[in-house]
């Protein structure tokens, strides 16, 4: 059972390094991913999401709505 709200659509890419590069121009930063090359074989769920069983509202604690909903 999955509560909450929709994922973000965003699997293909990653950011485990808090290392940033500038350009010489300083014109850019460049933010380095730290996923492998096995990115690509997520490319077909890009922009899908997971959608819950069960939406949470994001005005109400969620403990307390998946009490109500599942408990009660």
């Amino acid at each position: 059972m999955v509560l909450g709200g929709n994922t973000k659509r965003m699997l293909t890419y990653g950011r485990n390094y808090a290392v940033d590069k500038v350009s010489p121009s300083a014109f850019f930063k460049i933010h380095f991913s730290g996923l492998n090359t096995h990115w690509r074989k997520y490319l077909s769920y890009e922009g899908k999401g997971v959608r819950p069983d069960f939406y949470l509202s994001s005005t109400e604690d969620w403990i307390e709505q998946a009490i109500r909903k599942y408990c009660e």
